[in-house]
């Protein structure tokens, strides 16, 4: 790419927990970027900005940082789509990236919007595959669900995530340092604001931050409880099993998300 003449970034625009959603510069912005701006843009200190959260892009530090790394690497033309539930396209876009990105984050926010009518004592959080495959990318799912632009499991909930995971926490170096944060705790994960993170503690930190609120009950893993207990997850051998303990706990209000990775929880009745 350093040689280039042009460079074209192509990808699909989707609620993003950064950056509002992804596509038009964040493909090469973030997708190309060294271990050093992975670090600087997702550090505690711009990921904890009000505006930096899934479906917000406008005044959002992350987006910015995202774009003018981009426009600096000389990327001019963006190739971008929306995906339905069926994973085909509802909607394309190509041509300047910042124009293209604002009107497919239009269409990505009817897609994707999930309304409430009010916060969830206990939410399922539908993952599927692939990214069923590992605790680092399902956690998403419950991140997801806690800050977008609408709170969808109210301070005190339970978030329940049913995945296998076959590869556990997953296998790269990210991976690892995700479980490292977290076997910390959250309390001290959480009061590391003022140093860069490395690629994948970020991850944790935005997790730990849904912890210091709500549970996350990790449902049918191959991961041993013991594991993941030690990381603060708690643990369920079925739904059933996770959802009978959260009613003995008081939980009432329901709320299943069978795609909670890209969904947009917004207010019921609200115009998007």
């Amino acid at each position: 790419m350093a040689a280039s003449a042009f460079v074209l970034s192509l990808g699909v625009v989707e609620p993003h927990q950064y950056a509002g959603f992804s596509g038009g510069w964040k493909t090469v912005g973030i997708g190309c970027a060294g271990e050093e701006t992975i670090s600087f843009t997702h550090s505690p200190r711009l990921l904890a900005h009000p505006r930096c959260r899934p479906g917000v892009t406008d005044g959002n530090p992350f987006a910015d940082a995202v774009k003018e790394n981009a426009r600096r690497a000389g990327v001019k033309f963006a190739l971008n789509f929306v995906l339905g539930p069926g994973g085909g396209a509802v909607a394309a876009g190509a041509g300047d990236p910042g124009v293209t990105h604002r009107l497919l984050s239009a269409r990505a926010r009817d897609a994707f919007a999930l309304p409430v009518k009010a916060a969830a004592d206990v939410a399922v959080a539908g993952v599927g595959a692939p990214k069923d495959a590992s605790l680092y990318q399902a956690t998403r799912a419950a991140t997801n669900l806690v800050f977008g632009p609408l709170e969808a499991v109210r301070a005190g909930g339970t978030i329940l995530l049913p995945v296998p995971c076959p590869e556990g926490v997953g296998a790269g170096v990210g991976e690892r340092r995700f479980a490292e944060a977290l076997r910390a705790g959250p309390g001290a994960l959480l009061s590391e604001r003022d140093r860069p993170f490395a690629a994948g503690e970020q991850r944790a930190w935005i997790t730990a931050r849904v912890m210091a609120t709500r549970r996350i009950v990790v449902v049918g893993s191959s991961i041993p409880a013991a594991d993941l207990h030690a990381m603060g997850f708690g643990s369920a051998a079925t739904v059933e099993e996770a959802l009978s303990a959260a009613a003995a706990a008081g939980a009432k209000r329901l709320l299943v998300v069978p795609r909670a990775l890209a969904a947009l929880p917004v207010p019921a009745g609200a115009r998007r």
